[in-house]
């Protein structure tokens, strides 16, 4: 919503354009509260989805103690998958 606006034509600022001043009044929306995010129970995580996410890092962790260079571990992966 705009209050006051007043031109300064006196205001030189090397152009052909008149300065402008302004009082606006802004009026904020109230945000909308979101959802909370979902809360997983990892306590009660089954175990074989357990050793399954295990076994995904395991090459990673045996490459970290080994040195197994990155495409060395992406053939081993490959085989494993065929």
């Amino acid at each position: 919503m705009l209050l006051g606006v007043k031109t300064r034509p006196s205001a030189d600022c090397g152009s052909d354009h008149q300065l402008l001043n302004a009082k606006v009044q802004i009026r904020l929306k109230r945000r909308k509260t979101t959802h909370s995010p979902i809360r997983y129970d990892v306590i009660n995580i089954p175990k074989e989805f357990k050793v399954e996410i295990k076994n995904r890092f395991l090459p990673l962790i045996a490459s970290r103690e080994e040195e197994i260079t990155p495409n060395a571990l992406w053939e081993c992966e490959i085989v494993e998958i065929q």
